[in-house]
């Protein structure tokens, strides 16, 4: 199994040396690796489909996205499709599945899991202990729910959209 893992991961890392588009737009990768900003990360600039990591960050700049997996211990991506893990998440778009012990993002589309999750616009569900949000189409399932555009402002065990 160990060897299975090893050769997988060094396919997908080659792989990812010869994904490169004509132009910056059409760059993209199966495999991304960051470390911190300013200070490392491998392929720099490139879309990623498939799964980015950080080792403790993942990070890139607001013209790339991630569409897969973003796995990190502190995550702030500004484009995300797909399911993102991490002790902090930040960014501006994300779609999909978050989990994190705090959320903390723009616009967010899916279903989102922590112990505090806000968010600027959502539409979805969010599942934690304190959920805020300014608009939303969606419901709020937590013990303290703050919402802008909500049935009550602030409702303790859920909120939802009253418009």
């Amino acid at each position: 199994m160990k060897k299975f893992v090893f050769i997988a991961s060094m396919l997908l890392l080659g792989l990812s040396c010869f994904a490169n588009g004509s132009d910056s737009s059409n760059k993209s990768t199966p495999v991304k690796i960051s470390v911190w900003p300013g200070i490392a990360q491998w392929p720099s600039g490139f879309n990623t489909y498939g799964l980015s990591l950080g080792f403790p960050a993942s990070f890139d700049s607001p013209n790339t996205y991630v569409a897969g997996v973003d796995w990190a211990l502190i995550h702030s991506q500004s484009n995300v499709k797909g399911l993102q893990m991490a002790v902090l998440n930040t960014g501006a778009n994300s779609n999909g599945v978050q989990m994190a012990v705090a959320s903390l993002v723009e616009m967010f589309y899916g279903v989102e899991f922590g112990i505090y999750n806000e968010y600027k616009n959502s539409k979805g569900l969010q599942l934690g202990v304190v959920n805020k949000g300014v608009s939303s189409k969606g419901v709020q399932i937590g013990l303290i729910n703050m919402l802008d555009n909500g049935f009550f402002p602030i409702f303790p065990l859920f909120n939802f959209t009253d418009k």
